[in-house]
């Protein structure tokens, strides 16, 4: 973990929206975010969460878990979701994906529906059931996102990557709340992500990489105004919440009613800070997070229903976390307690 302010890596401007993370040789997937920052050391409020990995994600969902009250031959079914780093990383300023039809990732084949022993089965029985839901006076059926939450049963707090679903077809979630990144969710599955933390003693949550024009200038801006970017980056970090999540019944009936704001929490939110300044400069008018809020928010935090987020290690599951032993990172399937390493994937062009 790294103190603030840290060893700051500067790259130059041009390489920020092509910028790439290299895959670690354990292969478990990785995650910085990449900030944009003018020559005074002042975060211009843009960001990116890069993604790396070695391969794709694969991961076994029953169908009950998708679908309330499936027709025999679905709910006989798996599906089986395979996405690489590049299609779980979310847009620029956004910690989540946009919500995509179930429909749309069966005919990409970025979900292939499997029957019990394995055997990929052709696509046309489950949309034709998807178009019956969407036919319906109260249109049904189901999307799912990729989704950067934090891990709440782990101290001190880590970031992961979460598999997301809503039983609703994607063109009728069209609600505010439920179109950013702090929406509620039935969570399926998720997996760790390694990223760089910053101690907690002044600053919390991720330590970006930087863009500027000119590296240098912007180098010695961040030295001389570390309070300046100390602030910018509290407000970034804070961008990264524990997710609520709840059940597939709860999800029906939220989204039946005003879909009313999620609540989720600020996984990083601003230490206590003592001593002197950080910076000569400070800026005169900053709109920082007080001492009173994160108390606030840390009771929040401690009120939040353990229902609402699954603990890592529910008794008797079995579940554990991958080692880097060698056989490749592996992701906690939610839904049947099981998990899978990321090289068990069904090509996508076999039917």
């Amino acid at each position: 973990m790294a103190a603030y302010p840290p060893e700051w890596q500067i790259h130059g401007a041009l390489e920020y929206e092509c910028f790439h993370l290299a895959a670690g040789v354990d292969q478990v997937m990785g995650m910085t975010v990449l900030a944009e920052v003018d020559l005074e050391g002042h975060l211009l409020g843009t960001f990116r969460c890069a993604l790396s990995g070695a391969g794709p994600i694969t991961v076994k969902i029953p169908a009950t878990k998708v679908f309330p009250d499936p027709p025999a031959h679905i709910k006989r079914m798996v599906f089986e979701v395979s996405a690489d780093a590049g299609e779980m990383t979310p847009p620029n300023n956004t910690t989540s994906t946009p919500w995509k039809d179930w429909s749309a990732s069966i005919k990409d084949r970025t979900i292939i529906p499997l029957d019990a022993e394995g055997t990929a089965l052709e696509p046309e029985p489950v949309l034709k059931y998807l178009q019956e839901l969407a036919a319906k006076d109260k249109p049904a059926g189901a999307s799912s996102r990729w989704a950067i939450g934090a891990t709440p049963s782990t101290f001190p707090v880590s970031l992961q990557m979460e598999f997301q679903v809503l039983p609703a077809p994607a063109k009728s979630l069209t609600k505010s709340n439920l179109r950013v990144d702090n929406c509620v969710s039935v969570q399926l599955a998720r997996t760790p992500l390694r990223v760089d933390l910053f101690d907690g003693k002044v600053a919390a949550g991720p330590v970006p990489t930087l863009f500027a024009a000119n590296q240098d200038v912007a180098f010695t801006g961040l030295m001389n105004n570390a309070e300046v970017t100390l602030v910018d980056l509290m407000k970034m970090n804070a961008r990264f919440l524990f997710l609520e999540h709840i059940s597939l019944g709860d999800a029906i009936i939220y989204l039946q009613g005003h879909a009313k704001k999620a609540k989720g929490i600020p996984a990083f939110p601003a230490p206590k800070q003592s001593g002197a300044p950080l910076s000569k400069k400070p800026r005169t008018e900053e709109a920082t997070i007080s001492n009173q809020q994160a108390s606030e928010t840390g009771e929040l935090l401690l009120r939040l229903q353990i229902s609402s987020v699954p603990d890592l290690d529910p008794p008797g599951s079995g579940i554990i976390w991958p080692q880097g032993s060698g056989s490749g990172s592996e992701i906690i399937n939610l839904g049947s307690g099981s998990v899978f390493p990321l090289s068990q994937t069904t090509p996508r062009n076999m039917l």
